[in-house]
Protein backbone atom coordinates (compact mmCIF):
# COMPACT_ATOMS: atom_id res chain seq x y z
CA UNK A 1 0.00 0.00 0.00
CA UNK A 2 1.07 3.61 -0.33
CA UNK A 3 1.36 6.08 2.52
CA UNK A 4 2.49 9.66 3.12
CA UNK A 5 5.56 10.04 5.35
CA UNK A 6 7.07 13.29 6.70
CA UNK A 7 10.86 13.18 7.02
CA UNK A 8 11.55 16.83 7.92
CA UNK A 9 9.79 20.18 7.68
CA UNK A 10 8.49 20.51 4.11
CA UNK A 11 9.88 17.04 3.21
CA UNK A 12 6.82 14.85 2.60
CA UNK A 13 6.96 11.70 0.44
CA UNK A 14 4.46 9.14 -0.85
CA UNK A 15 6.01 5.70 -0.33
CA UNK A 16 5.23 2.01 -0.53
CA UNK A 17 4.45 0.76 2.98
CA UNK A 18 3.88 -2.68 4.46
CA UNK A 19 0.32 -3.91 3.92
CA UNK A 20 -1.94 -3.66 6.94
CA UNK A 21 -2.87 -6.88 8.69
CA UNK A 22 -5.08 -8.03 11.53
CA UNK A 23 -3.13 -8.55 14.75
CA UNK A 24 -5.78 -8.23 17.48
CA UNK A 25 -9.27 -9.77 17.27
CA UNK A 26 -10.83 -6.29 17.29
CA UNK A 27 -8.68 -5.03 14.36
CA UNK A 28 -10.05 -4.27 10.91
CA UNK A 29 -8.32 -3.69 7.56
CA UNK A 30 -9.99 -1.00 5.48
CA UNK A 31 -9.58 0.20 1.91
CA UNK A 32 -9.15 3.95 2.26
CA UNK A 33 -11.19 5.84 -0.31
CA UNK A 34 -10.70 9.33 1.18
CA UNK A 35 -7.98 10.58 3.53
CA UNK A 36 -6.91 13.92 4.88
CA UNK A 37 -4.05 15.60 6.66
CA UNK A 38 -5.01 16.94 10.06
CA UNK A 39 -4.16 20.47 11.17
CA UNK A 40 -1.93 18.90 13.84
CA UNK A 41 0.31 17.63 11.00
CA UNK A 42 1.04 21.24 10.02
CA UNK A 43 3.07 22.00 13.17
CA UNK A 44 5.94 19.63 12.34
CA UNK A 45 5.53 20.35 8.61
CA UNK A 46 6.22 24.02 9.30
CA UNK A 47 9.09 23.18 11.71
CA UNK A 48 7.25 24.47 14.78
CA UNK A 49 7.26 20.99 16.43
CA UNK A 50 10.13 18.51 16.25
CA UNK A 51 9.86 15.19 14.40
CA UNK A 52 11.20 11.98 15.94
CA UNK A 53 12.26 10.37 12.66
CA UNK A 54 10.07 9.56 9.64
CA UNK A 55 6.42 10.04 10.64
CA UNK A 56 3.35 8.68 8.79
CA UNK A 57 0.83 11.44 8.08
CA UNK A 58 -2.92 11.55 7.59
CA UNK A 59 -4.92 10.13 10.46
CA UNK A 60 -8.40 10.91 9.15
CA UNK A 61 -9.98 8.52 6.64
CA UNK A 62 -13.25 7.17 5.31
CA UNK A 63 -13.47 3.68 3.88
CA UNK A 64 -15.38 0.42 3.50
CA UNK A 65 -14.14 -2.43 5.74
CA UNK A 66 -12.15 -5.16 3.94
CA UNK A 67 -11.23 -7.73 6.61
CA UNK A 68 -12.46 -7.72 10.18
CA UNK A 69 -11.08 -9.59 13.19
CA UNK A 70 -13.38 -12.07 14.89
CA UNK A 71 -13.78 -9.68 17.86
CA UNK A 72 -14.92 -6.74 15.74
CA UNK A 73 -18.31 -5.35 16.72
CA UNK A 74 -18.86 -2.46 14.30
CA UNK A 75 -19.99 -4.28 11.16
CA UNK A 76 -19.18 -6.66 8.37
CA UNK A 77 -16.72 -6.50 5.47
CA UNK A 78 -18.08 -3.89 3.07
CA UNK A 79 -19.76 -1.72 5.71
CA UNK A 80 -18.63 1.91 5.91
CA UNK A 81 -16.31 3.25 8.58
CA UNK A 82 -14.35 6.34 9.51
CA UNK A 83 -11.10 6.83 11.37
CA UNK A 84 -9.81 9.74 13.39
CA UNK A 85 -6.67 10.19 15.51
CA UNK A 86 -8.69 9.58 18.67
CA UNK A 87 -9.68 6.08 17.44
Amino acid sequence: MRGVVMYAPCDVRVEQREDARIIEPTDAVIRVTAACICGSDLWPYRGIEALNGPTPMGHGAGAPGRRIGHGGKWGQAGSGTGRHAAD
